[in-house]
């Protein structure tokens, strides 16, 4: 049955590789799953800001245009896709659900009005962005308790079988199944170059001066990130350290199999 199993990645895995999919970074990846599923597509990377991190940014900024963004966007889902809130000149939120929210006692001039809308686009986008990271997040074979301290960052995204976040689980578990190989593909990418840096003895920045193609794959990146964090965030004389080298290893050689290359 091992072997069984074993033959069918390595089979998945070639074909991964012949379609050309395991140099999709993990943004497309996510981009084509949301799609296939029905909701919005979002294109994410290594360095995007999550929800609660925009709103916390936009308080220290100015505390009334952020909670006034926040009031309108915060927990706002129609079957389970996030709706847009937009601001218009005349005070009123308008949603793509054709409700309206009075803005009332904003106290805002008109280039306030102006940045609430431009800072309630971006939160929106933030939205549909978290929904993505938490379902790549949920496939990715990474340590369960680095998984668990990632996905709390995104405290907002749904969990609803309606929510978009489970929209694209499903979407993963079939029709788009092989694609997770390809984001597994990407995470594991970033898992060896963190090894690379163990092994090197040079620290994270020296690491990255000195790999600048590797930098910039980890801001650009959302599934190499979550490998190299996954990496260097777990203890390395834990049990789930072991587990996750052994794990990376067989993969590599399944790669190796398949004609991925993990490095260079």
């Amino acid at each position: 049955m091992t072997d069984a199993i074993s033959n069918r990645k390595d089979r998945d895995l070639q074909q991964l590789h012949d379609s050309g999919c395991d140099n999709l970074s993990s943004g497309q990846v996510m981009a084509k799953i949301a799609g296939d599923a029905g909701v919005q597509k979002m294109a994410i990377r290594g360095d995007d800001k999550s929800y609660d991190e925009l709103i916390a940014e936009y308080k220290g900024a100015k505390a009334n245009i952020a909670g006034s963004v926040e009031m309108g966007l915060h927990g706002v889902e129609v079957g389970g896709d996030v709706i847009g809130i937009h601001v218009l000149e005349s005070g009123v939120f308008a949603t793509g659900a054709a409700a309206a929210l009075p803005v009332v006692g904003l106290g805002a001039g008109l280039w306030e009005l102006r940045e609430v809308n431009v800072r309630g686009e971006a939160l929106s986008r933030a939205v549909a962005k978290d929904e993505e990271h938490v379902a790549m997040l949920t496939h990715l074979d990474l340590p369960e308790s680095f998984k668990r301290a990632e996905l709390a960052k995104y405290p907002e995204v749904g969990t609803t079988f309606a929510s978009a976040n489970q929209k694209m689980a499903t979407q993963m578990a079939g029709q788009d199944r092989p694609l997770v190989l390809a984001l597994q593909v990407q995470c594991d990418h970033g898992m060896n170059a963190a090894m690379d840096m163990s092994t090197s003895g040079l620290s994270r920045d020296a690491f990255m001066t000195a790999n600048p193609s590797l930098a910039k794959r980890y801001a650009d990146d959302a599934a190499f990130k979550a490998g190299f964090d996954a990496v260097t965030n777990t203890p390395k004389d834990s049990a789930e350290y072991k587990t996750m080298e052994s794990a990376l290893q067989q993969r590599d050689a399944s790669y190796a199999r398949a004609n991925i290359t993990m490095r260079g």
